[in-house]
């Protein structure tokens, strides 16, 4: 049916657009030391019909726009949805579907962040002054910041390695911790096990942080790769993981023993390959019995 919307336009109700949406920085504003998006960056939105054609507009800001704040266009999905239904007046509405274009280094550090901001606040936000949450958080995203406060690593080792790469576990401690204790999955405990037993460095591949130290602290958390939507966070979030943190720690040439469930690997596997790091699941295809004798044995 037929409504008024907000803001003079005639309407359908349920009808759909797509918002293109993204901060420029203005002139004379100096970047050294940060950027306030309050004060130094205008909002620029515009509205496509179709999300192809959107799209398509976005990617030509992204690639053409000189002083674009943060490198992040967003896309989202609008909706005509009811306002006061008694006065026949309706509006405009975000739904959950957001797209966003950066840089491959810059999504990967935007994915962690918005990740921190989508568990509810569980965790003290280790990014504080990087972002400020409120309607457009995205656009508070300072890469800067979030670069400084990147997970400490070393220097690679001189030499290629064997690791082993564990996801991380559902059951965890009610409270903060270095993370060989916050996990408390059987299966994860026999992981680690077997990692030490062998002598072999590892790692914690955690769904929410991307790649986790044994000793690193954190808090207990409720999130898992599902909730990444689609291909394209989830290739971030493996970029994330491997390119960005795990390779501070190893070497190219090193090989990771997965022992990890099939979803994590698919996405994982493609960054190994463009780090030149070898690897095999020992654990593929078995059922959660065998893997925990195959840990037990081998």
């Amino acid at each position: 049916m037929k409504v008024r919307i907000v803001g003079g336009d005639i309407g359908q109700l349920g009808a759909t657009r797509y918002k293109i949406e993204w901060l420029t920085i203005k002139p004379r504003v100096n970047t050294q030391d940060g950027i306030d998006p309050d004060n130094d960056t205008d909002n620029n939105i515009e509205y496509r019909p179709e999300k192809d054609s959107a799209m398509l507009r976005a990617q030509e800001v992204f690639t053409t726009t000189n002083n674009l704040c943060w490198k992040v266009v967003t896309v989202t999905k609008q909706m005509v949805v009811w306002l006061s239904e008694e006065k026949l007046l309706a509006r405009w509405k975000d739904t959950e579907e957001e797209t966003a274009i950066l840089t491959d280094n810059d999504y990967a550090l935007y994915l962690s962040a918005k990740n921190e901001i989508e568990v509810n606040r569980q965790l003290p936000f280790s990014f504080i002054g990087a972002i400020r949450p409120d309607r457009f958080w995205w656009t508070k995203i300072n890469t800067n910041s979030l670069r400084q406060n990147r997970m400490p690593g070393r220097q690679p080792a001189r030499s290629p390695s064997k690791i082993v790469l564990i996801s991380c576990s559902k059951s965890k401690l009610d409270k903060r911790a270095p993370a060989r204790e916050l996990y408390t999955g059987t299966l994860f405990k026999k992981a680690v096990a077997w990692a030490e037993r062998h002598g072999y460095e590892w790692y914690v591949i955690s769904a929410l942080h991307g790649l986790v130290t044994p000793n690193q602290i954190i808090a207990p958390y409720d999130y898992s790769l599902n909730q990444l939507r689609g291909a394209r966070e989830r290739e971030s979030w493996a970029h994330l993981a491997v390119s960005v943190h795990l390779m501070s720690y190893v070497s190219k040439g090193s090989h990771a023993f997965l022992m990890m469930p099939e979803l994590y690997c698919r996405y994982l596997q493609h960054e190994l390959d463009q780090q030149s790091i070898t690897y095999t699941n020992p654990l593929q295809h078995l059922a959660i019995g065998k893997q925990m004798h195959w840990l037990d044995n081998n």
